[in-house]
């Protein structure tokens, strides 16, 4: 279910692996919470871990995960088979898929929902000071002076950046697009079908803006994985959206649309640092 994990879980988490349980922590916990309760936690923070790397793994490599790999490359103290018995239960609980008969796990759609619920639903923002895109392209922050060509700047370096494609522009007015010749070099864009679909999407996209805009959260921030977009023709994509507000009060936009398989606690910060810095609110 959506709780599956603990708010106190995915915030402990989200930036660096949580340190081992000394023997003696693993002592005192057992005597205050009994030992059935101590080894449920235990299985379920592994079972979180390796979520989290296989995650990684196949954001990275576009393949499935096996048991073994996930456990050479990252020099595991559990065994294969330990994690083959968890990648079985995450598959049954919905997180993982497997595409062949043989071989490893992909995330489903709603582990990539546990990263995203992680990144909007936390506190800690230190992801933010790590994935500047702006330190990142070594470029200046846009001043405030040609909008349009601010627009254009910030649409070109995120879709460098992410390989993605990106929109920066305001509501029913001067839209900057960049990144669709990067986007169609996913493996998942093998499909002229998606490429056509998301064609047919950007072809339409301004007539949208106000209706996606209104849809972001009080956060100012918006992440729509598959099936959430409400726009049929992007639903095997992700689509994230910040909101801002520019000098002379006209609401703004920065969008950015890529496979449901990204590195969404950099591209959350990416378009939260791209927004901030064209509604001047750094």
């Amino acid at each position: 279910d959506a709780d599956w994990f603990s708010h106190t879980e995915r915030c402990a988490k989200r930036a660096l692996p949580v340190a081992p349980i000394s023997t003696l922590d693993t002592r005192l916990l057992t005597a205050i919470m009994g030992s059935d309760v101590m080894v449920a936690l235990q299985e379920k923070t592994r079972k979180y871990d390796i979520l989290r790397m296989l995650i990684d793994e196949y954001v990275e490599t576009a393949e499935p995960v096996g048991s073994e790999a996930l456990c050479s490359r990252h020099r595991l103290s559990w065994s294969p088979a330990t994690v083959r018995n968890d990648f079985m239960a995450l598959e049954e609980e919905g997180y993982l898929a497997k595409p062949h008969t043989s071989g490893g796990r992909v995330p489903t759609n709603k582990a990539y929902g546990v990263i995203r619920d992680e990144v909007l639903g936390g506190t800690d923002e230190e992801f933010l000071g790590q994935w500047d895109p702006f330190a990142h392209a070594h470029i200046p922050r846009p001043v405030h002076t040609q909008q349009a060509d601010r627009y254009r700047r910030v649409s070109h370096m995120l879709a460098q950046l992410t390989r993605h494609v990106v929109l920066c522009g305001e509501a029913n007015g001067e839209i900057a697009e960049a990144g669709l010749s990067l986007l169609v070099r996913e493996p998942e864009f093998a499909r002229q079908e998606l490429v056509a679909n998301v064609a047919a999407f950007l072809e339409d996209f301004a007539g949208q803006t106000t209706r996606m805009i209104t849809r972001i959260s009080q956060h100012n921030m918006g992440v729509y994985i598959g099936e959430e977009n409400a726009f049929p023709e992007i639903q095997s994509c992700s689509l994230l959206i910040a909101s801002f507000t520019t000098v002379g009060r006209k609401e703004g936009f920065v969008a950015l649309l890529g496979p449901t398989r990204m590195p969404y606690e950099r591209n959350v910060a990416f378009v939260k640092h791209a927004a901030d810095a064209l509604g001047k609110r750094l």
